[in-house]
């Protein structure tokens, strides 16, 4: 697991999702960086949609989430 350091409140979300899906593209090379992009922006979304805050673990619950469906494979 990619170890994140705290988040400042400063850095919003596409610093949050640049990070995580740098961290899971290490993880999972063989996956396109295309879904891997998209599981993590959606990850974000429906964490911050639903009013989370948590805003200095967000980095890794969005990682958890996206590493947790990129294991999963996409149904067609």
């Amino acid at each position: 697991m990619t170890v994140l350091t705290s988040t400042r409140p400063t850095e919003g979300r596409d610093a949050i999702v640049s990070t995580v899906i740098t961290g899971l593209l290490r993880r999972f090379p063989l996956l396109p960086a295309s879904r891997v992009e998209q599981v993590v922006i959606d990850s974000y979304d429906s964490i911050v949609g639903r009013g989370v805050p948590l805003h200095d673990f967000l980095p890794n619950i969005v990682e958890h989430r996206a590493r947790t469906r990129l294991l999963v494979p996409p149904t067609t």
